[in-house]
């Protein structure tokens, strides 16, 4: 920069952050190399890198030959100087992002092995907290109700002494309920005492599994990789089918433009959104299954003194040779229910629209909205069991879906607590890890020299969170299938036993965690 010229970009090899910085400049169309190279032919300022390939003038860095005022004005005025700063430390901090995925692994692992020492602690102290909370509320609740309602409440006054006692009466009638609900939860603990043993021993199986077979962690990343693949292609395939239709200018000089199709373009349009669905779904239900299969072989290859095997390859062997068509008919379904939801909110925002401030069509959308969400969760709960079942059977996906929703009626306490109880520990884990992680990717930035030049750690920090938590939330995911295919393993396990004949109590092949609650099964039975 020439004092009296306007600024001219040129190209450096670093960027100065001082007046005084050494850097080398290449030089442009505009600028000479000759000038850079001279000193008194530019005048010198600092900068900020920005994505390590843009360095912005440091309006705090300018010489007095600059009026720092003529520079600093849409910087300083929408705050772009610290989105700047906050970029660059983003940018600067790249390879702490690679340390952050190595260490939330670790941390998931961890996390793992506190699952299998201290489940039945996490467990109890949950119920029990969960019974305290309840006895707390209605003891609250009670203690309101004296002092504003009892006998030394103060005097309403003739006025409202009969609203004041309705509202007692009904807080009384409440804080009655509570305490009901608080003795119907602990008669429900003693009746499921069993069925919270069995899903302690499920949650330590669970943790034994993702231990000793690492290989179960890759299989999120390879799943990821492929379904954003298909993603991008179904997208580029999308825009090129609708480009095929007839493109027009609405308005005489606007950017705008409106794409009109002919009937069957849109038929091959709806045609291609319900593929995206499916094959979306199927390829879910493809990485699940394999997931199964690895588990399930696991399992069933155990015993009391040795552990068993799994085998990833095996379940995309026994996906596409034998059960490839009842993982497509259980996405096929789900795509369905995809399509139904989209239409559903596209025709509520048309009737919404059409008539905004009508109350009932609100009330009526709502209740609509939250049907069919149940209904699809309802769906893939079926469809994640009935593929254990055809990974454990080999049936097809209609008598796999029957049977395994029979199993979960007929031992539903087991699957409620297994989820429930699990659900918490996902909670916990997701944030454990993230958190966790979070803390020591931030640690490495603070402390190591590679990271002198972030200026700020909070921007990477925070970014670094967002990695963590994902991955917490793929390996939680990873846990609550493994846990629902052990389950229905052991009952698989005991029933097997009982078909050939065989005492379930006295058998040796199986995970030695499940040697105690299988009697507690064989005696519920």
């Amino acid at each position: 920069m020439r004092a009296g010229d306007e600024p001219r970009a040129v190209c450096v090899d670093t960027c100065p952050r001082e007046v005084d910085a050494k850097f080398e400049c290449h030089g442009t169309a505009k600028v000479p190399k000759a000038d850079c190279d001279t000193p008194s032919a530019h005048i010198g300022y600092g900068t900020n890198p920005l994505l390590g390939r843009f360095c912005l003038p440091n309006v705090d860095k300018l010489p007095k030959e600059i009026d720092a005022s003529k520079y600093d004005n849409l910087v300083g005025q929408f705050g772009l100087d610290d989105i700047q700063e906050w970029t660059s430390d983003i940018y600067e901090a790249k390879r702490a992002y690679t340390y952050g995925i190595l260490t939330c692994i670790v941390c998931t692992l961890l996390y793992a092995v506190l699952i299998y020492w201290f489940t039945p602690l996490v467990v109890w102290v949950s119920i029990i907290a969960t019974g305290c909370a309840i006895l707390g509320l209605a003891y609250t609740m009670q203690n309101y109700y004296n002092k504003a309602y009892g006998a030394n409440a103060p005097d309403p006054g003739s006025g409202n002494a009969n609203a004041q006692g309705k509202t007692g009466k009904s807080l009384l009638i409440a804080t009655y309920c509570v305490y009901g609900l608080a003795a119907f939860y602990f008669i429900a603990v003693c009746c499921l005492w069993r069925a919270i043993r069995v899903s302690v021993a499920i949650l330590k199986t669970t943790a034994v599994i993702i231990i000793r077979n690492l290989k179960l962690l890759v299989m999120p990343a390879i799943s990821t990789v492929v379904t954003l693949s298909w993603i991008l292609f179904a997208l580029n395939s999308l825009g090129y089918l609708l480009s095929s239709g007839e493109v027009t200018q609405p308005k005489h000089g606007s950017q705008m433009k409106s794409i009109t199709l002919t009937q069957e373009q849109k038929y091959m349009a709806y045609v291609h959104i319900f593929a995206f669905f499916w094959v979306g779904e199927l390829l879910q239900a493809l990485f699940s299954y394999v997931l199964i299969c690895g588990v399930c072989t696991w399992y069933f290859t155990s015993t009391s003194e040795t552990r068993g095997t799994l085998s990833i390859s095996r379940g995309f062997w026994w996906a596409f040779r034998y059960n490839f068509g009842s993982l497509a008919f259980g996405s096929f379904i789900l795509a369905v229910v995809w399509i139904i939801r989209i239409t559903f909110e596209i025709m509520d925002k048309q009737i919404k629209q059409a008539d905004p401030n009508n109350a009932v069509v609100k009330v009526v959308s709502g209740c609509v909205r939250c049907c069919l969400d149940c209904f699809h969760r309802f769906v893939k709960f079926i469809n994640e069991n009935a593929y254990i079942q055809v990974a454990l059977t080999g049936d097809s996906f209609c008598p796999s879906a029957v049977a395994a929703f029979i199993l979960a009626l007929k031992n539903a306490a087991t699957f409620f607590i297994t989820n429930g109880v699990g659900s918490l520990i996902y909670l916990l884990g997701r944030f454990t890890i993230a958190l966790g992680n979070t803390f020591i990717v931030y640690m490495m930035i603070t402390n190591l020299d590679e990271f002198d030049e972030i200026d700020n750690p909070l921007p990477p920090t925070a970014v670094v969170f967002v990695i963590s938590f994902m991955m917490a939330t793929i390996f939680m995911d990873i846990f609550g299938s493994t846990s629902l295919a052990c389950l229905q393993c052991l009952y698989a396990d005991v029933d097997i036993c009982n078909q050939n004949g065989k005492d379930p109590i006295n058998s040796t092949a199986r995970p030695k965690e499940m040697t105690a609650v299988v009697s507690m099964l064989v005696d519920h039975k």
